[in-house]
């Protein structure tokens, strides 16, 4: 099982066995699962996740990375393959 309560923000089902999870994972996580690498853009940024439940097993959502970071604070199902989510960027200033 993928999912794990620290990463999630958001849970949503549209049956007993179909669901979405939405949240974040630190950069070198994310690298890792989808195989971008340790780039220097990476590493840092928290990056967007989302994970499918389907008959029993979670699987983490392709695409779901993003060069700028950022997070998923919500998702919501209507029925069967039919979800929204919301989040943001974390972008971080220094002088």
């Amino acid at each position: 099982m993928l999912w794990e309560a620290e990463n999630s923000r958001g849970i949503a089902c549209s049956s007993s066995s179909e669901c979405r999870a939405v949240g974040d994972l630190p950069g070198m996580a994310v690298a890792l699962v989808q195989g971008l690498g340790a780039g220097e853009n990476n590493t840092s940024l928290t990056q967007p996740l989302i994970e499918r439940y389907s008959r029993g097993t979670w699987t983490v959502a392709n695409g779901t990375s993003s060069s700028d970071g950022g997070f998923l604070g919500g998702v919501t199902c209507l029925r069967s393959g039919v979800c929204w989510a919301v989040g943001g960027t974390l972008i971080e200033a220094t002088t």
